[in-house]
């Protein structure tokens, strides 16, 4: 198959993908970073067919960086003295996971990077406002934050 099939060019190449992440399946908008309509963005489908292939192995490291930051984003808003029903205590990543929905993923132009950048957007049952984004480079997540961080 061809990953490539069915992107189209608006300022960026635009598609909507199947993609399974954490045993779940969501239909995801996936951007790929390309400058140039008539040239293909070879180097960012290598980065989106090598993060596809190992996405059941880098899922739990996802999990990992985002419990890390919804405990300290429930500490920040004092969610962890006074109770509050959206902000519910998760004490492992397989619980947090479960709260996400991916919704899309990013592929930069990765000339600006010296390994595989991979940015991914996700809604989240804790915050419905701002959502989650996990900036991953290489094999390790770069950053996590509001949603905006993976645009």
């Amino acid at each position: 198959m061809n990953i490539f099939e069915g992107f189209e060019y608006y300022g960026a190449w635009l598609k909507k993908m199947n993609v399974k992440f954490a045993d779940n399946d969501f239909e995801v908008d996936v951007q790929l970073s390309g400058y140039d309509e008539e040239e293909k963005p070879e180097k960012e489908i290598v980065a989106l067919e090598s993060f596809l292939s190992e996405i059941d192995s880098i899922h739990i490291k996802i999990g990992d960086a985002v419990l890390k930051y919804y405990q300290n984003r429930r500490t920040d808003l004092g969610y962890d003295v006074e109770a509050n029903p959206s902000y519910s205590e998760y004490t492992d990543s397989e619980s947090v996971i479960k709260t996400l929905s991916l919704i899309g993923i990013t592929i930069p132009d990765q000339e600006d990077y010296d390994e595989r950048a991979v940015f991914l957007v996700f809604d989240c049952e804790w915050d419905k406002e701002n959502g989650v984004g996990v900036r991953l480079v290489g094999e390790d997540v770069d950053e996590v934050g509001i949603q905006g961080i993976a645009l």
